[in-house]
């Protein structure tokens, strides 16, 4: 991934560690946790839809089971050693770097199109490509651009008015690679428990990626996740 993303390098220097750091930097400062808040309710959908996934799943397979701690403070401790890692470590390394913020690529991540499409009818500068795009005149939305159409909005794209839609998801492909390195992970010798090779486990790592992931992408923050 990071060698399709530009990140790895066949030459010196391997790795661009400052593309790397950027975004781990992007997305722990609080600039990106005050923007974060400002979307509770997408963050409050996400949390409960993956909390719910993970409880039904967990509980009807038999994987998971209601328990209490011996008492307050052994779960305090285990609630901080579990933030550090693997919550933490995982959420930097998975999402933070794997990740491609919308920045290191300028307006928009490869092959969104939609980075080409104008946000609002193009301006009396290019009257005649405005002519020629189709659009329901009673609805104002534009229609799905075809072939020609698209070569249509590439010329107007060094018209002036000219507004780029940017993006903040990197492509589906990359967002499910990703997930499927998380997944992957819990299978090196690190992982050398049994309960690591349950697929149990696995789909319910893969449930809880996919809420954190999408927590990220929704944000731009890393501290949702």
């Amino acid at each position: 991934i990071w060698a399709h993303q530009g990140v790895l390098q066949p030459a010196p220097p391997f790795i661009k560690g400052q593309v790397l750091a950027s975004r781990v930097r992007t997305r722990l400062s609080l600039c990106g946790l005050r923007e974060a808040c400002q979307r509770w309710r997408e963050l409050l959908i996400v949390a409960l839809l993956g909390s719910l996934a993970l409880i039904t799943f967990g509980v009807s397979s038999g994987f998971m089971w209601p328990m209490l701690s011996g008492s307050w403070s052994s779960a305090l401790q285990r609630l901080c050693v579990t933030f550090l890692m693997p919550a933490f470590f995982e959420e930097v390394l998975f999402r933070a770097m794997l990740l491609p913020c919308s920045e290191d690529h300028g307006a928009a991540f490869p092959g969104d199109l939609s980075a080409a499409l104008p946000v609002r009818p193009i301006t009396e500068h290019s009257g005649s490509l405005a002519a020629a795009w189709p659009c329901d005149a009673e609805e104002n939305q534009w229609e799905e651009p075809g072939a020609e159409e698209l070569r249509l909005c590439f010329l107007a794209s060094s018209a002036p008015g000219f507004q780029p839609r940017t993006s903040s998801r990197p492509p589906l492909l990359m967002q499910a690679s990703t997930l499927a390195i998380f997944v992957t992970y819990h299978l090196d010798f690190i992982h050398s428990l049994p309960v690591f090779r349950d697929v149990r486990f696995l789909v319910l790592a893969l449930i809880l990626g996919t809420s954190c992931q999408e927590a990220l992408l929704g944000t731009g923050s890393l501290w949702p996740g």
